[in-house]
């Protein structure tokens, strides 16, 4: 049997501090992957996460 979850999955660009992601993993997705370009927001991103 697949004992899997059944999450949906997401990727995010233009990610910044990470506002969008954290609503997509309260609605039940599972973010993989994310990027943004701005060096200040990649810091505060990986804070929040």
């Amino acid at each position: 049997m697949n004992d899997r979850k059944n999450t949906l999955s997401a990727i995010s660009l233009f990610s910044g501090a990470g506002g969008m992601d954290l609503g997509f993993e309260r609605a039940g997705f599972d973010v993989h992957w994310s990027n943004d370009l701005d060096g200040t927001a990649c810091e505060t991103y990986q804070t929040n996460f």
